[in-house]
């Protein structure tokens, strides 16, 4: 049944079988916008996500010191986070043959930096009453998790399902303070959808699943 889905049963098997599909894909320029993070440490302490630091309730306006810390840090980044939105605009991806967590663990934690920072500017759009810029940040958002939806590590599921669950409370925090364009709901609609697929858990057991069968 295995063979018959073209899926492989050997661990030796995976470096054919795990290829880069057809077309221009996104790593690429995640990767340049992973490496292109900055950290400004003094900044980090007034802004969420990268501190202590706790967003004000949901409907409450942020904190006038917490939003021009916000939006330096913003700035600081700005590299980084126009290559977030060029990649977010690339429908493929695929991170070469990083198919062992080993590989992939600096990856997702590069990764949560940059969801960080995408989250950050969404809040600070909405705060500021900006729904196209808003609905963008939160469509790339979804665009950079999806970026893992078709590795078959277990953990690339877990880390990618932890930051779309992060991303749908900022979505109903965002929904509260004033809302989105049509437009961007209806891409996001599709993105929540096609990030429920089953085909995509399946997928992310075949790395342990060819542990076992070795076994």
């Amino acid at each position: 049944v295995i063979s018959a889905a073209a899926h492989p049963t050997q661990l030796s098997q995976l470096a054919n079988w795990y290829q880069a599909p057809a077309g221009p894909y996104a790593a690429s320029i995640y990767r340049k916008a992973f490496n292109a993070v900055v950290s400004d440490k003094a900044l980090e302490h007034m802004v969420p996500y990268f501190s202590q630091t706790q967003l004000p309730r949901r409907g409450q306006s942020l904190p006038s010191n917490m939003a021009v810390a916000i939006d330096q840090y913003l700035n600081a980044n700005a590299a980084s986070l126009q290559l977030l939105h060029e990649a977010a605009g690339v429908e493929r991806c695929w991170y070469g043959g990083e198919v062992t967590p080993k590989l992939g663990a600096e990856r997702w934690e590069l990764m949560s930096k940059a969801w960080h920072l995408l989250a950050m500017q969404a809040i600070l759009a909405a705060n500021r009453g900006m729904p196209d810029n808003t609905g963008d940040s939160l469509v790339a958002l979804f665009r950079l998790t999806a970026s893992m939806r078709h590795e078959p590590l277990i953990q690339s599921c877990m880390v990618r399902a932890s930051m779309d669950l992060q991303t749908v409370q900022l979505l109903e925090r965002v929904l509260g303070d004033g809302g989105l364009k049509l437009a961007n709901l209806d891409d996001l609609s599709l993105l929540v959808a096609g990030s429920l697929h089953h085909k995509t858990l399946a997928r992310a057991f075949i790395v342990d699943r060819c542990r076992g069968m070795n076994s």
